[in-house]
């Protein structure tokens, strides 16, 4: 009811507004797919793409099979899962403004291997049976929920640095990778595993060194663009 609500005053205010931006033409089909294929044969905007899309295996995949795993393996009944998957959902809150505080003292190049590494950390608790039932899942996947929402928002913006045109396709292209991705993560992890914690964990190890990895290889050129921008505004 409140999104109908809100539905209704959205579509009030857009339909009032004057439209600021009017193209002669709107582009064509052609046009569009063009814009594309400049930003695959872009290698920065695409190895960039690949290297922070891997992180979305993990978080995706416990968000399409946490309600099994609580439910139906731990036990808990609906609402009592509600209360672990918004304890989860908390994360998503607090690493922004951890971040927002981090970039202040630390810069972006060290600030992400930083959020990969704890990705990774996580997971690796995600195969050890240390922890009791459900905190063996419950703790090490705020963990890496926070380090993933802490990254993310940065990786965005580093990503679309890379393109100088067709910043709406970059954009979008951006997010189909990031729910592709994170739909063959639920896919994946929905068949009938033994325990779907320690393969939620081998995923994410997977995922996240596969992240680190491209980072070391990526990471050079972001860093050689920086410092090419930085020069051009130090001439100006």
């Amino acid at each position: 009811v409140l999104q109908t609500f809100l539905g209704i005053i959205a579509f009030v205010g857009v339909w009032a507004m004057e439209e600021s931006l009017n193209p002669q033409s709107p582009p064509d089909f052609r046009e569009v797919a063009t814009s594309y294929l400049r930003l695959l044969r872009n290698r920065r905007y695409f190895s960039l793409l690949l290297t922070l899309s891997y992180t979305c295996v993990p978080v995706f995949a416990f968000i399409g099979s946490s309600a099994e795993i609580y439910i139906n393996h731990y036990g808990y009944n609906e609402q009592q899962y509600g209360y672990f998957f918004g304890f989860n959902a908390l994360a998503f809150v607090l690493a922004p403004l951890a971040f927002t505080h981090m970039v202040r003292r630390l810069p972006l190049i060290r600030l992400m291997p930083l959020a990969f590494t704890g990705m990774l950390l996580c997971s690796l608790l995600l195969l050890c049976p240390w922890l009791g039932e459900p905190w063996r899942l419950t703790l090490p996947m705020f963990g890496l929920t926070f380090c993933f929402s802490f990254c993310r928002p940065a990786g965005n913006n580093l990503i679309l640095e890379q393109v100088d045109r067709d910043a709406g396709a970059a954009s979008s292209l951006m997010v189909f990778f990031y729910f592709m991705i994170g739909a063959l993560a639920m896919w994946f992890l929905s068949f009938a595993w033994a325990d779907k914690v320690v393969m939620l964990g081998a995923m994410g190890v997977v995922a996240v060194s596969c992240t680190l990895v491209s980072w070391q290889l990526v990471k050079g050129r972001i860093t050689a663009v920086a410092a090419d921008q930085g020069r051009g505004a130090a001439g100006v």
